[in-house]
């Protein structure tokens, strides 16, 4: 899985991505991009009025994203959110695990990518499966060889303690987190490496 190649920011934050939102507005910029470029995690939000970013995903936080913008615009923002049903309960306890997950778990984000570089490794040397996508974040996508069926595999792997789920008919993903321990990722890989999956 490529991530998104921040060049081509500074030619999307003109277009309107939402009505009624100003120009600029990016839902979903994951701060995995930037660590798996190694580009400043503030590159992205330079001339966008109204950058977004997630704290959950690869970071760990349970829920919560990350809206900047001037105070007029962050003020109707909370009135939209309050008309689309959001609620702002709790919002202390949220924000602390948001915090939490950037001093603590952003700077382990490259573990992800190397425990995911493996993985391509060795799917790369597996009988079973034909071709691999780039492996530059901490996703793994490969495609079987002829005559498997991705369900099928699926199944196979999940019997011998690997999860995955199908990308397609004949494709595989697995996606690395911070909750997988190099031992775990280690037994993973030694009953990868023996399974015969057709």
């Amino acid at each position: 899985m490529r991530p998104l190649d921040f060049t081509f920011l500074p030619l999307a934050w003109p277009l309107p991505f939402l009505p009624g939102f100003l120009p600029g507005f990016l839902p979903g910029l994951s701060p995995r991009a930037g660590r798996s470029v190694a580009v400043d995690l503030e590159r992205p939000l330079r001339g966008g009025d109204a950058p977004s970013s997630p704290r959950s995903k690869g970071l760990g936080a349970p829920v919560g994203s990350v809206l900047v913008g001037s105070e007029a615009f962050i003020r109707r923002a909370h009135r939209v959110r309050k008309v689309m049903g959001g609620g702002m309960r709790q919002i202390g306890g949220l924000a602390a695990a948001c915090l939490h997950a950037l001093d603590h778990h952003l700077p382990l984000l490259h573990r992800d990518h190397a425990a995911a570089a493996r993985w391509g490794e060795a799917v790369s040397a597996h009988p079973d499966f034909i071709a691999i996508e780039p492996v530059e974040t901490n996703i793994v996508i490969a495609t079987l060889r002829s005559g498997l069926a991705a369900d099928t595999v699926v199944q196979a792997l999940g019997d011998q303690g690997i999860r995955c789920m199908a990308f397609g008919p004949t494709k595989i993903r697995w996606v690395m987190h911070r909750d997988i321990s190099p031992a775990q990722l280690n037994r993973a890989l030694e009953a990868f490496a023996g399974a015969r999956l057709g």
